[in-house]
Parts: structure tokens; sequence; C-alpha cells
């Protein structure tokens, strides 16, 4: 589940990149009017930086993948139970907020 979870990240890393050199190459060939060529260099370039953001996300799910299965866990045997009984949510209030706590382990 974690190792198709990290495919699908990587393969949405690809599909940004893509997108973001057809903007670049739109803005290479815009002519006409700075103003949209430093529109479509900013967009190239915040694509650029979410599909790296895909890809490290997915080479992290491919990491935390290969450590499961090598070490033996499958992560599915008997999730629930493990952690409901060694996770505790605590209520916090404070002074300054609400919020709440997650104890435990995974």
């Amino acid at each position: 589940m974690i190792a198709g979870g990290g495919a699908l990240l990587l393969g949405g890393a690809v599909g940004a990149i893509l997108w973001g050199n057809s903007s670049y190459d739109q803005a290479r060939a815009e002519q006409t009017s700075q103003a949209r060529r430093d529109s479509l260099y900013s967009s190239a370039n915040t694509k650029r930086h979410v599909a790296l953001g895909l890809a490290a996300a997915g080479i992290a799910c491919g990491g935390v993948a290969a450590w499961l299965y090598i070490s033996g866990r499958t992560g599915e045997r008997s999730a629930t139970s493990a952690v409901a009984a060694r996770t505790r949510v605590v209520p916090v209030v404070d002074s300054t907020g609400v919020g709440l706590v997650i104890l435990g382990g995974f």
C-alpha cells in the first residue's frame, strides 16, 4: 500500500515536471509581452517545485516500503489492534488554547 502511494507520487512528479516544462517552453516562445513571459516563468518554476516535492515524498514512501519489507513487517498485519493498544489521545486545555496530543508509538 505504501509502495503504491509512492508510485502515485512519483507519477505525479513526472506529470508536474512535464507540465512545468511546457510552461517554460511557452515562456521562451513569448515575444510580445514581458509580463506574460515573467508569469509563465514563475508558473513553470512553481510547477518544478511541486514536482520536486512529490518526487521527494514518493522516494520517502519507497524507502519506508522497502524498510517494512526488509524488516518483515507488513504494516497491515495487526496495525489497528497494535496501534490502538499503544496510542492515546489526550485533550490539552491551556490559557492559550485547546488541543489534542497523540501519545504512543507505531
